[in-house]
């Protein structure tokens, strides 16, 4: 998750906007256009390069969605509901948003949900969205088997608060929440996640992302 705080800017996995137009900064307010920069994470396909302008917290508050946000709107990208709306007429049959998102490649921030944090919305451009077919909904809509890297705050020495890895859930997650979670998300099979629920809570060595190194 991205947290509200200094700039919303910065983009986790996905959030890209390659060959997009950048608005062009209010009047009156000096730098607003920031540098361009190359997302820290490589989404590769045709958002493989990228570029974005960071957007002020006043800036987000006046307009409830980030530079990025708009800059995709202004160069035809599609949010995962416009898109959905078009694939049911094109597939004959009712696709929602929550279906395709797991294969959307791009996302920006809008709106606000608890804790002050932004929200993801996916997008989708208009050459992504005709390579679509029936079968990428389906398979996209489908559970997956799976485990979760969570986090158990400690109180250590002289009272600093410290977190440590865990594997926090393992079981059948909704493929919109599983990549939502982003890389806090492990798949697996099933007969893995059988076996993988006794480390539910188990503490996992720094940067493992393998639940078998629980203990």
């Amino acid at each position: 998750m991205v947290r509200l705080i200094g700039q919303l800017g910065f983009r986790g996995f996905g959030e890209s906007s390659k060959s997009m137009p950048l608005p062009s900064p209010p009047a009156g307010q000096a730098g607003a256009g920031g540098p361009k920069r190359r997302s820290p994470r490589d989404c590769g396909g045709e958002n493989k390069m990228e570029t974005y302008q960071p957007t002020s917290l006043v800036d987000y508050a006046r307009q409830g969605k980030s530079n990025n946000f708009i800059a995709a709107a202004i160069a035809g990208r599609l949010t995962a509901g416009q898109a959905a709306k078009l694939l049911s007429k094109r597939l004959g049959r009712k696709v929602t948003a929550k279906q395709i998102e797991p294969l959307a490649v791009e996302f920006h921030h809008a709106g606000r949900f608890g804790n002050h944090k932004a929200k993801r919305i996916f997008f989708f451009s208009q050459a992504e969205l005709e390579r679509i077919t029936l079968a990428d909904v389906e398979q996209a809509a489908a559970p997956i088997w799976g485990w979760v890297l969570g986090f158990r705050s400690e109180l250590g020495r002289w009272g600093r608060k410290s977190y440590r890895p865990i594997v926090a859930e393992v079981g059948q997650f909704a493929a919109d929440k599983a990549h939502r979670l982003g890389d806090k998300f492990h798949e697996l099979s099933e007969p893995e996640a059988t076996e993988a629920k006794a480390a539910v809570g188990k503490s996992l060595p720094a940067f493992s992302n393998d639940w078998r190194e629980a203990q």
